[in-house]
């Protein structure tokens, strides 16, 4: 399965996320991983407005990709656009919710989510836990905290498989900081109380062999900060891979 990975950190206050790929390509050449599986796109200092859609997505179609590695969050807008489905529903886990409906002159990896309520059918947030900034809310956007989560796993668990089975069509998109730090911590903006890693595969595991998802995208990796988490987000990219089915 070939995997798209974009270079790219100018949503982010923070830099480093535009070095992931390169690491996830680093610990795949000790496992004599082909380099002809990744596309490599290097968006360096760009504004997002400013790529052509078109030719990105002609670029996922032709090379069959399901799954990209970013970079910044931000980048989930412009894969998002570039592989619309009419219908589709947009599953996002993140610790925070990128949605900030007043700030839509740039997109950042904060305010991501507002350039996308207008082509997906339902956005559904997993492991929000955002204690130190109320949140904006829009009526497409359903969360599922992470509060909810510690309080009644399973009718969490219950409402997702829900949202899943309504479904025709997902996009998934994984920001890392949905892990607790003290189980992942490479990342700009960790938040306490996030998920333990058996718990984020579990729910990982359910969305992907629903067999509905079409494109996944997995973000915000930094190796610039924290430990050198390089070999848990290389198997976390084989996890996904090994569970994609869906062309």
């Amino acid at each position: 399965m070939k995997i798209l990975s974009i270079i790219y950190d100018g949503g982010s206050r923070i830099p480093g996320a535009r070095f992931a790929p390169t690491k996830y390509y680093q610990e795949a050449m000790l496992y004599d991983r082909k380099d002809s599986d990744i596309i490599t796109i290097n968006l360096g200092n760009q504004d997002l407005f400013s790529i052509d859609l078109e030719s990105l997505s002609r670029t996922i179609a032709e090379s069959k990709v399901q799954i990209a590695l970013g970079g910044d969050h931000s980048v989930t807008y412009l894969l998002a656009k570039a592989t619309v489905r009419e219908g589709a529903y947009l599953i996002v886990l993140d610790a925070h919710l990128d949605y900030f409906k007043d700030f839509e002159s740039v997109v950042k990896n904060w305010n991501f989510l507002s350039f996308l309520t207008d082509i997906f059918e339902k956005i559904i947030i997993i492991g929000e836990r955002n204690f130190e900034f109320p949140s904006s809310f829009d009526n497409k956007i359903i969360i599922l905290s992470m509060e909810e989560y510690w309080l009644n796993k399973s009718r969490v668990l219950k409402k997702l498989d829900s949202y899943i089975d309504e479904s025709k069509d997902i996009y998934l998109s994984i920001d890392i900081d949905v892990l607790d730090p003290s189980v992942f911590d490479s990342v700009s903006y960790p938040i306490i109380g996030g998920f333990q890693m058996n718990d984020f595969l579990g729910i990982i595991s359910k969305i992907l062999c629903s067999d509905k998802v079409y494109f996944c995208d997995i973000v915000e990796y930094n190796p610039m900060v924290g430990s050198d988490n390089a070999h848990i987000f290389y198997q976390m990219i084989q996890f996904v891979k090994s569970k994609l089915r869906r062309i």
